[in-house]
Order: C-alpha cells, then sequence, then structure tokens
C-alpha cells in the first residue's frame, strides 16, 4: 500500500519558539496600548432639529466638536486629516493656536507655524 501524505495545518511549536511568540505578541499590545493612551481623539455631534405636527422639518442643524488629546509633548505637532465632503454652510470656530486657513483649503487641523 501506499502511504497517505497528510497536510497538516497547525503543528505544536517548541518551548523556545513559543516563548519567542509570546514576547513579540506582548510587544506589539504594549505599543498599541501606548500610542492608544498618547493620542486620542473625541466626536461630538448634536443636532437641533424643529418639527411642526404635520411632519415639516423647519430647521435642521448639526453642531460638532472635535477634540484631540495627547499625553506627550513629541505628538503636538499631529495632524489630523477629515473628509469633509459637506462645505455649504460651513462655520469653524477653531482655537487661535490651530491653523483655521489649512483647514479650510485642505481640511487638516493642524497647528499654526510659529
Amino acid at each position: 500500500t501506499a502511504k497517505k501524505s497528510i497536510m497538516r495545518l497547525s503543528t505544536k511549536s517548541s518551548g523556545i519558539d513559543s516563548f519567542v511568540d509570546q514576547v513579540e505578541v506582548e510587544n506589539v499590545k504594549s505599543a498599541a496600548k501606548d500610542l492608544i493612551q498618547e493620542i486620542r481623539i473625541k466626536i461630538e455631534e448634536k443636532l437641533s432639529i424643529v418639527v411642526t405636527r404635520e411632519g415639516t422639518v423647519e430647521s435642521f442643524e448639526t453642531f460638532g466638536i472635535v477634540t484631540l488629546f495627547t499625553s506627550d509633548e513629541k505628538n503636538s505637532r499631529i495632524q489630523l486629516k477629515l473628509d469633509n465632503k459637506c462645505r455649504n454652510n460651513l462655520q469653524l470656530q477653531t482655537h487661535p493656536i490651530f491653523d483655521k486657513e489649512l483647514f479650510q483649503q485642505k481640511n487638516v487641523i493642524g497647528l499654526k507655524d510659529r
């Protein structure tokens, strides 16, 4: 009779290999966790809608706030690119240290050059 070949999907690795794999996974998780703690983006949207009893919409406004937090000074020059498809009737209020023209031209939130 002929020998049957078997395809193996996984095999147990030796003790050293599994230790190295475990250390690599821990390092990746640690690096990702550190990055998440260093930079946070908070987005809030509030809707204000006035509707008549008949169902006619009299006014509809959306208010949005984007807040960027960083816990490390090395990330203070970070820029945030937004996908802003709605350009009509958009009013932007920025903190004075942010470059308003950069946002209006390229949809990027970033600090002014000093």
